[in-house]
């Protein structure tokens, strides 16, 4: 398995919590900053959809 840079992740905090699905999807879950709205929307959970293309 290689080694990606992931330094282009918008990680807060330090931390991100990979899921992994299934073979072929994952999502990251990254912390919420300390105030979680953006143009007026309140957002409860930030994460970053991966798939696999076939």
């Amino acid at each position: 398995m290689e080694f990606h840079n992931l330094s282009d992740l918008p990680v807060i905090g330090g931390e991100v919590a990979l899921i992994r699905r299934t073979n072929d999807e994952f999502v990251t879950y990254l912390p919420l900053p300390d105030d979680p709205t953006v143009n007026g929307r309140t957002f409860s959970s930030v994460y970053i959809r991966y798939r696999r293309a076939n």
